[in-house]
């Protein structure tokens, strides 16, 4: 399956400075769920290279990073510092340097295009949920209420869905989930994700078989 926001151009096209200059204040000793708000240039796109040079301190003492496996649905060991960090994913971070650190992207990341696609995991073997963990790809704010939901096959293939007709068709839920200070917090289509937001998503029992 595939989830799409539609975005206008313009808002690319004429402020790409002003959407590219927001960065993310992380707090001492405490985890959060961030994703990158731009593409980081080629070869720049390591947990070292993202992320090595806004926090000072050692990685694996003082900072450390994981992403979550569909496949084994677990979060399996930490990044390492060479791992690529994946545009549209989401990833659990730490850091214990004594005081916030402010994260920014490379010189030379670039916004996402108008149309973007985050690709999610459906459904297998039977069970009634799969989660994906996920990331706002934009440097500005995300109304899920423009979010919509291509399948390969079914319903949403011919004509994507919005995300309340994704659950009525039991293929995608219509919520997500971030974390913040005090554990997680429910969004709907209602609702805006912060640019470096990451955010869990649930596809539904008939979204199996439908991955793109």
């Amino acid at each position: 399956m595939l989830l799409t926001r539609y975005v206008l151009s313009f808002l690319i096209f004429l402020f790409p400075s002003i959407l590219l200059s927001e960065n993310y204040k992380l707090p001492n000793d405490q985890w959060r769920i961030i994703s990158l708000p731009s593409i980081p240039p080629a070869g720049e796109n390591t947990v070292e290279k993202v992320f090595g040079d806004d926090i000072l301190g050692q990685y694996g003492t003082d900072w450390i990073m994981y992403g979550f496996d569909t496949q084994t649905n677990s979060y399996g060991e930490a990044l390492k510092p060479n791992d690529p960090v994946e545009h549209g994913r989401g990833y659990w971070i730490t850091q214990i340097t004594g005081h916030p650190v402010t994260l920014k992207m490379p010189s030379g990341s670039t916004e996402a295009t108008e149309k973007y696609s985050l690709q999610l995991a459906s459904v297998a073997g039977g069970n009634s949920t799969q989660w994906t963990l996920s990331g706002n790809p934009f440097s500005s704010s995300l109304n899920l209420g423009e979010l919509s939901l291509k399948t390969d096959s079914g319903a949403c293939s011919s004509t994507p869905c919005n995300l309340d007709k994704a659950e009525t068709e039991k293929l995608l839920h219509n919520q997500v989930w971030v974390y913040r200070e005090n554990g997680y917090v429910p969004k709907d289509t209602q609702s805006t994700l912060n640019a470096w937001d990451g955010f869990w998503m649930a596809s539904l029992g008939k979204s199996e078989g439908r991955a793109l």
